[in-house]
């Protein structure tokens, strides 16, 4: 057990030293929004799921989400994880699930892709009239989910 307690001492003390390693960085996403949001909310009308996604993401890894704590009883270090936000616009946790989306998708549909970026556009005409129009982001989105599954097809036919 001596052995067992000296590793957890070894992964909290690296664990701490990687969150002060990370702490160090200029700015995040989060900062912006935390200093810019209201005053956007000001200026712009947001939809209900838009405000209720970044109130989720300015509370990720706060302590009001709740934490874990781990305790080592040899050395009497701890070491408190606050729980993340699960949101799909925070760039840590939207991340990391994409990350895993992703991941999952390329393991099921192609084998031995190392790489994969795909970039949907359109005519900057169009802009005005998708903001405007909200319902058109959901038809983009069709579209853009449509064409990807047809070069799926297309590509494991090809197989």
């Amino acid at each position: 057990m001596p052995f067992l307690r000296a590793r957890l001492c070894i992964v909290i003390e690296t664990i701490q030293i990687i969150k002060e390693v990370l702490e160090e960085k200029p700015f995040s996403v989060k900062e912006i929004f935390e200093n810019n949001w209201n005053s956007y909310l000001i200026v712009n009308k947001v939809r209900d799921i838009e405000l209720k996604e970044v109130e989720k993401m300015l509370s990720c890894k706060g302590m009001e989400r709740g934490c874990f704590i781990f305790h080592c009883n040899n050395c009497g270090k701890e070491l408190i994880v606050p729980f993340g936000c699960n949101s799909r616009i925070c760039s840590c946790c939207g991340k990391r699930h994409t990350d895993k989306w992703a991941d999952k998708l390329t393991k099921k549909i192609i084998k031995n892709l190392t790489y994969r970026h795909l970039t949907f556009s359109m005519p900057e005409i169009l802009w005005s009239y998708v903001k405007e129009k909200r319902e058109l982001q959901k038809v983009l989105m069709d579209v853009a989910a449509a064409t990807i599954k047809e070069m799926f097809s297309f590509a494991l036919k090809q197989e």
